[in-house]
This record gives structure tokens, C-alpha cells and sequence, in this order.
């Protein structure tokens, strides 16, 4: 028993000391090794050999199915179609979503990899149904993993005058937009649903990271309406909208503390409650 209080504490530690990124490397790579012995463990007792525990959360696009298990829409992400899927976007967030995570902070972040992952499905969606009804055959698989999310991240992030600055490289933008459409219409002829979520997630960058350029934040209404912040003044006010216009390299010292003290105390509630439940959910 103190052996496995001593792992749990270890483990509990471990999560408290990595940032957004690596938590959700824990919770892709941990939930798929989960449902993967869960499957398995079923497929050796007879009355479940039938039973695969990831299609459960797995994507369709089947408005029926859609109403009775709306989850489906947020946990595909956790499955994935096999090891090298799993391991292929793992490193892609461990590649791309760090420069994220600066940029936007771990609200933004964590907002966009959950809404490109909801628009990605439901794009899968409604592009089934569109193309069926003009005769083009698409195949009703499943749609499982997390790409649509990555992509919505990284998107957002070309779209900021200053975004290729998080990435600390000389890679032009034409480059890497080239490269994120090769991922994205890369599995066109054998995955067009997959295809059709990754458009979904390149859509919902586009429209947020847009609008973000343009000094209007869409997260904002969000964060207000659940998270009660101390009104802003001028000053912080005028501290944002340099931030959007000329990027984070362009702030002072003083402006940059200030920064994180407003993004702390702004993001401090929700972290401080996705933190307990998660750790909650995986140590308790």
C-alpha cells in the first residue's frame, strides 16, 4: 500500500509540474493505452469478445446516434485507429503546440483544441450527408483522434502577424501553410473523413485567429460569462491591443509582467478546476 501512495504522489507531482502540452500528451497516450487494455481484456471473456470499448466514443456521422451520445462529438479524440496514428500526433502537439501555448496561454489553447475537435466532427458530419446527396460515395467509418484539434491550434497561430515568432525558426509561413494543407488533403482518397474534420479544424483556426488579428477575441464572452475577472482599465486595455497588433516580442519588461498577472488571474479558476478534477479522475 505505501509502495502504490508513493507512485500516486510521484504521478500526482509529475502532472503538477508539466504545462498544458504534456497534459494532454498524458491524456492522449494514457487514454488510448486504457481503452486498448480494456478491449483487450474483453476480447479474451467470451460474452465480450464482440466489445470494443473505443467505438463507444468513436465519431459517426449519424445525427441519430449524435443526439443519443453527444459526447462522441468531444471524446473521439481519445481513440485513435492504431499505434501509429497515436504516435504521429503526438508529435505534432509536441511539435507544434508549445509556440501555441505562448502565444495564446492555456485558456486559448486548451479552447481552440476542444473547438476545432466539436467543428471538426460536425463538419465530418454534414460533409457525409452533402456529398452522399450529390451521389459522391463516402464510407461511414469512424472517425477517431485528435488531429482536428492540433490543427485549429497551429492555424490560429499562422494567422498572427507575430505567430511565427513562438516558433523560434526561420520556416517561412508560405512553408508551413503549405505543410499543414499536405496534412490536411494528404489522406483525401483512402480517408476522406478524416479529411473532412481536418477542414473543420482548419476553418475554425481561420475564423478565430482572424478575428483575434483584428483585436476581437471570441473566447472572451466565454471566459466572462464563467469565470468572474476584475474589470480592466485603459491601461490593460491598451496593453491587449498591443499585444494583437505588434505580438509579444513588442512588450517592455513591466508590460510583460502585467501580462501574466492579468492571464493568471483570468485563467487561474478554470485551471485550478480542470486540475482537481483530472487529477481526481487519473490518482483517486
Amino acid at each position: 500500500m505505501k509502495q502504490l501512495s508513493h507512485l500516486k504522489t510521484l504521478l500526482l507531482r509529475r502532472w503538477q509540474g508539466t504545462d498544458w502540452v504534456g497534459r494532454l500528451l498524458i491524456l492522449q497516450a494514457g487514454s488510448y493505452l486504457l481503452l486498448e487494455l480494456v478491449s483487450l481484456l474483453c476480447s479474451i471473456i467470451q460474452p465480450l469478445s464482440w466489445w470494443d470499448v473505443a467505438s463507444l466514443l468513436s465519431f459517426y456521422p449519424d445525427g441519430a446516434l449524435l443526439l443519443r451520445s453527444p459526447w462522441r462529438l468531444v471524446l473521439y479524440i481519445l481513440p485513435h485507429q492504431h499505434f501509429l496514428h497515436l504516435l504521429a500526433n503526438l508529435a505534432l502537439i509536441y511539435l507544434l503546440l508549445p509556440p501555441v501555448l505562448r502565444f495564446f496561454g492555456s485558456y486559448r489553447m486548451l479552447s481552440l483544441y476542444l473547438g476545432g475537435a466539436v467543428l471538426g466532427g460536425l463538419t465530418y458530419l454534414l460533409g457525409y450527408h452533402l456529398l452522399s446527396a450529390y451521389g459522391v460515395e463516402v464510407l461511414p467509418w469512424s472517425l477517431r483522434g485528435c488531429s482536428a484539434a492540433f490543427v485549429a491550434c497551429f492555424t490560429a497561430l499562422l494567422v498572427q502577424p507575430q505567430g511565427l515568432r513562438q516558433l523560434r525558426s526561420k520556416v517561412s509561413r508560405g512553408f508551413l501553410l503549405l505543410a499543414l494543407l499536405l496534412l490536411i488533403f494528404a489522406g483525401v482518397s483512402t480517408n476522406l473523413g478524416g479529411t473532412l474534420a481536418h477542414i473543420g479544424g482548419l476553418v475554425f483556426g481561420l475564423v478565430y485567429g482572424w478575428n483575434y488579428r483584428q483585436g476581437r477575441d471570441l473566447l472572451d464572452p466565454l471566459l466572462r460569462r464563467f469565470y468572474q475577472t476584475p474589470s480592466s482599465s485603459s491601461t490593460d486595455e491598451e496593453l491587449r491591443t498591443k499585444l494583437r497588433h505588434s505580438g509579444y516580442a513588442s512588450l517592455t519588461p513591466e508590460e510583460r509582467a502585467r501580462l501574466r498577472q492579468l492571464r493568471k488571474s483570468a485563467h487561474l479558476l478554470l485551471l485550478h478546476d480542470m486540475h482537481d478534477y483530472l487529477s481526481d479522475l487519473l490518482f483517486y
